[in-house]
Order: C-alpha cells, then structure tokens, then sequence
C-alpha cells in the first residue's frame, strides 16, 4: 500500500474516533445575573467555562440544561463547579444526578442552601453529591422583609451555611459584592488548587 493512502487511512480512523473534552471548572450563574457581573470572576479564571441554564426552575430542569450544553461542547468531566447565587444549588443537583461529570469540588457562592423564610423548602431540595462543598457567604446585614438575621442583602447567612461543607468562609460584603471581590476571588482559586 503506498504510503499516502496509510495516512489517508490513518486520518479517516481518527476523525471517526469520537472526541471528547475535559473541562476542568465550570461557573453557572444564579437567576437574574447578567454577563458583567460575571466579568470579573471569569476574568480571573480563565480557563473556566460560563453556562447559563436554559431555565432555573425546577432544580432537575436547570441541571439537565447545563448537562445539555456540555454534551453539545462533547465535556464528560468537570472538576470543579463554581456556583453563584442559585447557581450554587443547581451545581449540587448536576453533580448528584450526573456522577459521570465526576465533580470533586462544588464552590458555592451566597447560594440559598436552606431557602427564604417566606419560600416552600421543597425547591431548595437537591440531590445528594458526593463532591466536597466549599462555601462563601456575605454578611452585610441588610434589612428586607425576606431575610432574618446576618445577611447579605439577597440571602440569609444560616441559608448559606446550612449544609455541611469542607470549609466555608464569610466576608462582609453583599450579594453582588461575592463575585467582584479580588480576595473572594483569590479564596475560589486557592480551593480550587486543593
């Protein structure tokens, strides 16, 4: 066989190989959070991948569009998810109801873990995840009818905090503060060295 049709055969055998692409964090936005103020977070880890979900509710619903959208880019892994707002919860039911994606670390940020006061607990419920879970919670206790104690202006800092996690850390910032502070962002990027 001459050696330029080898090649050709060599070639044709990869392209039909199917491939795959392993993406090592990806961020998913909370409701209502526009492009710019993910700017400075994704700025400052570049190799992550932002992905809105198609819809935030339910929870089952917003995690398989993420699931969607990374079998369209062909990712099979995640290593770390960085969760902002509801982000955070709909990271924690990807990793349960996906455990292929192998997530080993959830990085939530200001997420509702156990609701609003006047909200039904039920939609705040996710799967279980065998990911560790790192929190960041604000404290700026702002006062609104919704929130109860120490707060960040949007979630109620025992809301954050109520479910285990490897470590947790809270910062005396609001909602909107949690991902443009450069020291929140340098505490994300030393978990994620862990």
């Amino acid at each position: 066989m001459h050696i330029y049709h080898m090649r050709t055969l060599v070639i044709i055998f990869f392209l039909l190989i199917p491939m795959t692409a392993e993406c090592t964090t990806i961020i998913i936005p909370g409701s209502n959070t526009g492009a710019e103020q993910m700017a400075s977070l994704q700025a400052n880890i570049p190799a992550a991948i932002v992905i809105y979900p198609v819809t935030m509710m339910p929870l089952s619903a917003a995690a398989e569009s993420i699931k969607s959208q990374l079998d369209a880019q062909k990712i099979e892994t995640v290593e770390t998810i960085i969760g902002y707002s509801w982000g955070g919860l709909i990271a924690r039911e990807l990793s349960g109801r996906y455990p292929k994606l192998q997530v080993k670390k959830i990085i939530q940020i200001g997420t509702p873990n156990g609701g609003y006061k006047h909200a039904p607990s039920f939609i705040f419920r996710t799967l279980q995840t065998s990911a560790d879970i790192y929190i960041i919670a604000g404290a700026s206790s702002s006062r609104k009818w919704y929130l109860t104690g120490l707060n960040d202006g949007t979630v109620d800092l025992d809301s954050v905090l109520s479910i285990p996690s490897k470590e947790h850390v809270i910062f005396n910032l609001n909602h909107a503060e949690l991902v443009r502070d450069i020291a929140v962002i340098q505490k994300i990027i030393q978990w994620m060295k862990k």
